[in-house]
């Protein structure tokens, strides 16, 4: 194991040194193939061809597929979920809704007026996408009285999920600062794990209030509707995460045998024998001439 240092340290023998070299070289070409001296965690899901589209569309086909179902049936619910899995697939339609999205970590800011202006977006949305979208379920329901009441109700509910996809996604301006999930900041960071960390929570804490918040409603209601609909968004909100991504990255990785299962310890390690330094939420090889010969280098089989 290439270090600049000799005194011994718990990891040694924890890994065998030709999977140590495979799994520099791997990381050594991610970074050139990223043009940058930077290595960050939540860009790994790159080196996966597809991940991250595969993930937003498993996100938008359960949010369907449970608003559908709820408020039809599970057929529409499935159909549903795939037309906007579809959507999400497009680049075209992306680009003409105006949907970007961003890959970087969130952070999780729950002073009052952050969460208090999160509430009066939520409700202005509802207000401006709900109600639409429940009369649209209405119009749908009366196809006994008309075809005609069907086909609008329909069209008033596509119409009405597309803006709501389009809000859900649009990239807020930048003098917007109360927001309660922002994204991280990196020159505030200390470490890459304590943005991982950071993220975890901004991923997982607001899908489990999603469901809690959703339990009393079906529990008044009699009827599991709330609690389906939570627990679809909170799935939806964990599969866009970096956390998310970063994870099921790390997963096909490890078993194509690219990273080892610890990754983090294996990083810190690098970062402890010389390997690599830490800057801020990122890591960097510790010198160009090291980045150049572990890209040349190819690894023992």
């Amino acid at each position: 194991y290439p270090g600049l240092r000799a005194e011994r340290r718990p990891t040694d023998g924890r890994w065998l040194l030709k999977d140590i070299e495979r799994w520099h070289h791997f990381l050594a070409r991610h970074v050139q193939r990223e043009g940058e001296s930077n290595l960050y965690w939540w860009k790994l899901y790159r080196t996966v061809p597809l991940l991250e589209p595969l993930l937003g569309m498993m996100a938008i086909f359960v949010f369907g597929w449970a608003l559908g179902g709820v408020f039809v049936n599970a057929v529409f619910g499935i159909g549903l979920g795939t037309a906007l899995a579809l959507l999400r697939a497009s680049p075209w339609a992306l680009t003409q809704l105006g949907v970007t999205f961003d890959d970087k970590p969130r952070v999780l800011k729950l002073q009052r007026p952050r969460v208090w202006w999160t509430m009066r977006t939520v409700g202005k949305n509802m207000a401006r996408l709900g109600l639409p979208l429940l009369v649209g379920f209405v119009l749908l329901y009366m196809w006994e009285y008309g075809i005609g009441f069907a086909f609008v109700g329909a069209v008033l509910m596509i119409v009405t999920l597309g803006m709501w996809v389009r809000e859900a996604f649009r990239k807020p301006p930048p003098d917007i600062e109360g927001e309660s999930v922002i994204p991280a900041k990196m020159a505030e960071a200390l470490t890459p794990r304590s943005v991982l960390q950071a993220d975890r929570q901004a991923a997982l804490l607001p899908a489990i209030s999603f469901v809690v918040l959703a339990a009393p409603l079906s529990v008044l209601t009699r009827h599991p509707f709330a609690v389906i609909l939570g627990s679809a968004f909170g799935l939806a909100w964990i599969l866009t995460s970096a956390y998310a991504r970063y994870t099921v990255t790390r997963l096909i990785l490890v078993l194509a045998r690219r990273l080892p299962a610890r990754t983090m310890l294996f990083l810190d390690d690098a970062v402890d024998r010389g390997v690599l330094r830490q800057a801020g939420a990122a890591y960097q090889f510790s010198h160009d001439r090291l980045l150049e010969h572990l890209v040349a280098h190819r690894p023992r089989q």
